[in-house]
């Protein structure tokens, strides 16, 4: 996914970027400051986890995470065809990232 942000940045003909991210969006952005730091300015990492080793149980039901957790149900309600599923597919992802480890 890095050489896509740099493809995209190469497109739009942005020499560099400053950098906000997310779960992945941290990992990528990490990634690009480590492989092409002369396209980056800064880097502002959430969650960025390249394995789950150090994962806290209860990382999930986070005080931190609460808010994000409570927008990104509400956004997937509003755009999602089946707008009651957000619970099976956090499960679904929690899942995948435990069998990942």
């Amino acid at each position: 996914m890095q050489s896509d942000v740099v493809a995209v940045m190469d497109t739009l003909h942005l020499k560099r970027a400053s950098f906000v991210g997310w779960s992945d969006g941290a990992n990528i952005s990490l990634i690009m400051a480590m492989k092409n730091p002369e396209r980056v300015n800064s880097v502002y990492a959430f969650g960025a986890n390249m394995n789950t080793d150090a994962i806290v149980p209860g990382t999930f039901t986070s005080h931190i995470l609460s808010e994000p957790a409570a927008r990104l149900a509400k956004d997937y309600a509003r755009r999602s065809p089946t707008p009651d599923g957000f619970n099976t597919l956090h499960q679904a992802l929690e899942a995948m990232q435990k069998e990942r480890a």
